[in-house]
């Protein structure tokens, strides 16, 4: 299991073990092309962070990583709230709600 940066009570904690889940149901329906020729990973907003753990389990389990990977839009989950260059933020539903 990867090592993600502390989550706070909003959408990091909610994002990581959906993320985890996501990327392993689509690794099993992609992982016999990744053998037949070189790809490349294109993720934006919550989609970086599934992507961030299908090429993290893919790596795990041996399989060939991509020749390029374009993320856009969202941090990487294994990096420090402290160190992202933005204040974290609660979404506007989770104000509401808690």
């Amino acid at each position: 299991m990867r090592r993600y940066a502390q989550a706070d009570a909003t959408l990091d904690g909610l994002l990581t073990p959906l993320s985890q889940t996501v990327a392993s149901r689509v690794l099993a329906l992609l992982a016999p092309l990744l053998c037949d020729a070189p790809y490349c990973v294109v993720a934006h907003s919550v989609g970086t962070w599934i992507a961030f753990e299908m090429l993290s389990q893919a790596r795990e389990q041996g399989l060939p990583l991509p020749a390029k990977v374009f993320f856009s839009c969202f941090p990487s989950p294994n990096i420090p709230m402290s160190e992202r260059p933005w204040k974290a933020r609660r979404p506007a539903c989770m104000r509401r709600c808690g």
